[in-house]
């Protein structure tokens, strides 16, 4: 999850952020799982136009229409022998073409119209957790290599293993600069290139370390200056990728912030509000982030184990706070003891409180893996998650509208019998309890995959 540009490589702005007044709710649910095979949803993808993919622990990828109503199956896409890791609506010129790739060592281009396989990128023995492509070249993240490809010949242009340690989790193009390319790795390392050259040396801009293993990042700002970072222990990290780029401009060499503890600073954030409290007892995960391109606001999305998700605000530290040094150190040593809200805004870190909540009665009841973020979809949201699932939500009015709508669709449909477990409407609050359950079809997983979770990333 990451900003958004349209064809002419503009920021495409974001619906408003959530809001806590109006509130959110659960206007339907569709299960993917099939005779109670317990099914996973890993990841969702939108492609703009009203068509949602949801990539199922199953190897299959899921399409639905997306209108006020909920979603409609749209059919299946079929092809992968391992599980799916991620799934990109790259390119806002083809909005038909969605790139997968598994652990089958696999990248895929299907035209979602005709629900046809048009693209195969394959690499021997080596499982691919990341791909991404810029319209010409196709990369993806394989064992610690970063794999090229030419699109227009689907043949192998280059392999680069000097840059990582260990297993490539991530590769993303930049949706408007194209040729700069960022990567990162279970070594901590988060490295960005130029890829016009297409030579690993000459190419390599610039890199930060974390120290743990990135789970997923993404472009923010302006112009997707930034980059956000959630790394497999749950940390998040903030990232001025293009200053650190321009050897003139100071203060890009290290990160812009970072919360190495977030789930406990998401948790007093949600408890200093009383919209926080359907998260309670606190936050067990980040699931990623959304940049509002309006209001210049970067959220963090975090979960409950129960199925709930909060939309926190982060609050970027000023760079004086960064490059202070030891004057400043002194200074606040000095400081007059913290005030009670100064010791809670401490305890929040970077995170402010949450401004929407997504709960509620036959919605998720574990963990959710993917939200679709307001203004990819309207202003409504999707998510999916490890009960099968995929919800959607509205704002007041909007649940009302869209309620009623399915309503009608339902009272049309009444002659014809639906097949048992295909849409719960809502209303459903019973889903199997498997919370850290592996189907059986996950059962062979990495040794070091974080225990919340049926793949690690």
């Amino acid at each position: 999850m990451h900003i958004q540009f349209d064809e002419a490589g503009q920021p495409r702005p974001h619906a408003a952020h959530p809001s806590v007044a109006a509130g959110f709710q659960c206007v339907s649910s569709v299960r993917v799982d099939f005779q109670s095979d317990a099914t996973y949803v890993f990841e969702l993808a939108h492609n703009g136009q009203g068509l949602v993919a949801a990539a199922l622990s199953n190897t299959r990828i899921k399409l639905f229409n997306f209108s006020e109503g909920g979603l409609h199956f749209a059919g299946d896409l079929t092809g992968h022998e391992g599980m799916v890791r991620q799934l990109r609506f790259s390119l806002p010129d083809q909005p038909q073409l969605l790139h997968s790739c598994g652990a089958d060592g696999t990248v895929r281009g299907w035209d979602s119209r005709a629900g046809q396989q048009v693209e195969r990128y394959s690499v021997p023995r080596l499982e691919l957790l990341s791909c991404s492509t810029n319209g010409t070249l196709v990369a993806a993240g394989g064992g610690d290599k970063i794999l090229f490809w030419d699109r227009r010949t689907q043949r192998p242009l280059a392999s680069w293993d000097d840059t990582h340690a260990q297993d490539v989790t991530q590769v993303a193009f930049h949706p408007a600069n194209h040729a700069t390319l960022v990567s990162a790795s279970e070594d901590g390392l988060i490295a960005i290139f130029d890829t016009a050259q297409m030579d690993e040396d000459e190419g390599f801009l610039a890199a930060l370390n974390i120290d743990t293993s990135v789970a997923g990042l993404g472009f923010y700002g302006a112009q997707g200056e930034k980059l956000w970072a959630r790394s497999g222990i749950e940390s998040l990290h903030l990232w001025e990728w293009a200053a650190a780029c321009n050897d003139e401009e100071t203060g890009g060499n290290g990160a812009l912030g970072e919360a190495v503890n977030a789930r406990e600073q998401l948790t007093a954030a949600a408890a200093a509000c009383e919209v926080g409290q359907a998260l309670a007892p606190g936050l067990d995960y980040l699931i990623g982030c959304e940049y509002n391109v309006a209001a210049e606001q970067l959220w963090v999305l975090a979960g409950t184990n129960g199925g709930a998700v909060g939309f926190f605000p982060v609050a970027e530290p000023p760079r004086a706070a960064i490059t202070g040094g030891e004057q400043q150190q002194e200074q606040q040593a000095a400081a007059a003891p913290p005030s009670q809200q100064q010791q809670q805004q401490a305890a929040q870190g970077l995170f402010g409180q949450p401004q929407a909540v997504l709960a509620a009665r036959g919605a998720h009841s574990d963990v959710v893996r993917s939200v679709l973020w307001p203004g990819a979809v309207g202003s409504m949201c999707l998510t999916g998650g490890e009960d099968s699932k995929v919800c959607v939500w509205g704002l007041q009015q909007q649940a009302a509208t869209a309620s009623a709508a399915l309503e009608r669709q339902q009272a049309a449909a009444q002659p014809h019998a639906q097949p048992s477990g295909s849409s719960d409407g809502g209303s459903r609050g019973q889903g199997a309890v498997r919370k850290h359950q592996q189907p059986q079809h996950l059962s062979h997983q990495h040794s070091h995959q974080h225990s919340r979770r049926a793949a690690p990333y």
